[in-house]
């Protein structure tokens, strides 16, 4: 027992060493977690950042941009360099996700010009990127700005720069300038074929829409002689087409449209225009269903294009052409919303809209459907506010058939319809007439200066329909306003008696007697002023027993000066 008791002693011996060398790890452990090594620096960190942009790893790159402008103390330099990284990002990210979105373009724009205010040196990348953004938010004046700077840094890239300086200059219908750019851009000497081509057809282009077509097809022919490939003398064929077209050659112009869309590869921009054209004169010879095809190609293919707001109003009044009036109404109501919502851009189409409007409103109105036609007639007063005399005019004959069509509508079912149906009716065909009287006064103010007797017509036209709407109220406004205007008028006795009647149909008695001794008073001749006595005695009775003197003293009046 006593032998044993030393040996378990021994065998515990190693336990100890073991424990030191336990702590002695852990210790070093602690040290190594409390004491890490020294992070990146503010320099590292933004190179980190272009490692990942070249990774095209936006959303790391984004992250780590973001936490240095948080987190860090940035001198002006490394500021100005974080934000034109952060500008690239975005161009990187919207490049990876084949997207062009308006609030990254804006915040590509905002981040490029605050490096340059701290100081960051303009580079062809950046200027390039900023002027890429103006061009995508379609704010041309600052993209064309842009591009030029660009130019004078990007020598290597000068062509093709001066030639999207041209593109904008010609969808911004800037035609003086387009032509001395692409006079600069023709004098280049290491000009390629295709490049001249491409310069020659715009230069037609130009060329047509000032009338000069022999010009413009002297520059055709020259192109057509050069060395190109299909593509390139699809766009040829398609200014010839376009100057047969101008020209009152349809035949012509649809056979060299049509060569021109199978040269020009599906996706080429052109190919949008060709379609466009080839819709244009289908719907010229009266092919409603023909012209649509050409143009679902342009809104299907070709959405973005410059005249994918003009297939739009095509396909618009082709539908209405078709009897497809819903479809064509959708289609107007989509065009004046996307004119009304882009401003400059799409101001240029503004005539050509108003136009198409006018067409279709016409061609509803002709078939009976006085509703589709108002529609239209309101999308043309949103992009014509002021409207001209004979937009009023124009509305004023539509309501009021709009108000008769309900009438005979009325008349035909009376009877088999619930009271209250057959009140809603009768109040929809008076509100129509108020309308149009509204319309007629309209139109009567527009005439103020240039038509004298027209301004009278109008007026008296405007205040029969308050009448037959039984609308009192506008119709004393209407009389009120005319007699002020024109107190010489021939017809102002006549306004001033109507004018009287209408108070003393409102209970508006004592009005009713000043407005008949205005006339008796003011006009004693005329016949408004002796048909204003009988009214007049009736005022003075409406108004009780104390005013039978004066309404007997009328009468008396009226018998001694019949």
């Amino acid at each position: 027992m006593a032998s044993s008791r030393p040996n378990r002693r021994l065998t515990q011996l190693w336990q100890l060493p073991l424990l030191i060398v336990s702590l002695g790890l852990f210790g070093y452990a602690a040290y190594l977690f409390i004491d890490p090594q020294p992070g990146l620096t503010i320099a590292q960190r933004i190179e980190l950042a272009r490692t990942y942009i070249k990774q095209v790893r936006s959303e790391a790159a984004v992250q780590e941009l973001n936490s240095l402008l948080a987190h860090e103390k940035l001198d002006k330099v490394q500021e100005g360099t974080v934000h034109a990284l952060l500008a690239e990002t975005l161009e990187v990210h919207q490049r990876e996700k084949r997207t062009s979105i308006p609030v990254y373009h804006r915040r590509i724009i905002e981040q490029t010009k605050l490096a340059f205010e701290l100081g960051i040196k303009q580079t062809p990348d950046m200027l390039r990127r900023l002027a890429e953004s103006f061009d995508a938010l379609h704010q041309t004046h600052d993209a064309l700005s842009t591009y030029r700077q660009l130019m004078t840094l990007d020598r290597e890239h000068s062509l093709r720069i001066q030639r999207r300086i041209i593109d904008l200059q010609l969808a911004s219908d800037d035609l003086g300038a387009a032509a001395n750019s692409l006079e600069t851009y023709v004098s280049a000497p290491d000009l390629t074929d295709s490049e001249r081509a491409w310069a020659l057809g715009e230069s037609a282009h130009l060329h047509v829409e000032r009338g000069e077509i022999a010009d413009a097809r002297k520059e055709l022919n020259q192109a057509s002689t050069l060395a190109v490939d299909d593509v390139d003398r699809g766009q040829i064929n398609y200014w010839l087409g376009y100057c047969s077209w101008k020209l009152a050659q349809p035949a012509d112009a649809e056979r060299m449209l049509l060569q021109a869309r199978q040269q020009l590869q599906a996706k080429h921009p052109m190919d949008g225009d060709a379609s466009y054209l080839l819709g244009q004169i289908a719907q010229e010879r009266n092919c409603p269903a023909e012209a649509m095809k050409y143009y679902e190609v342009v809104l299907q293919s070709h959405p973005e294009s410059r005249v994918a707001p003009l297939a739009k109003l095509g396909r618009g009044i082709c539908r209405i052409m078709s009897d497809q009036d819903e479809a064509g109404l959708n289609d107007l109501h989509d065009l004046v919303n996307q004119i009304d919502q882009k401003g400059e851009r799409a101001a240029r189409y503004k005539d050509q809209a108003v136009a198409g409007l006018q067409q279709a409103a016409r061609l509803l109105a002709s078939r009976g459907n006085y509703q589709g036609a108002l529609e239209l007639m309101a999308y043309e007063q949103t992009l014509q506010p002021d409207a001209p005399a004979s937009f009023f005019a124009r509305l004023a004959s539509v309501y009021e058939h709009r108000a008769d069509q309900l009438d005979a509508q009325l008349t035909t079912i009376r009877g088999t319809l619930k009271p209250a149906e057959e009140v809603r009716l009768d109040q929809q065909a008076r509100q129509m007439r108020s309308h149009a009287g509204d319309a007629l006064i309209a139109y009567s103010r527009a005439l103020t200066v240039v038509d004298d007797k027209g301004y009278g017509q109008a007026m008296w036209r405007g205040i029969e329909m308050f009448d037959r709407a039984g609308d009192l109220p506008r119709s004393i406004a209407a009389m009120e306003l005319f007699i002020a205007e024109r107190p010489d008028d021939p017809q102002t006795p006549d306004a001033i008696l109507r004018l009287g009647q209408a108070y003393q149909a409102v209970g508006m008695y004592d009005k009713a007697i000043a407005a008949f001794q205005r006339n008796q008073f003011r006009y004693p001749q005329s016949l408004g002023a002796s048909k204003s006595a009988v009214p007049l005695a009736q005022a003075y009775i409406a108004k009780g027993t104390d005013w039978y003197p004066k309404a007997e003293q009328a009468l008396l009046m009226a018998l001694q000066n019949p």
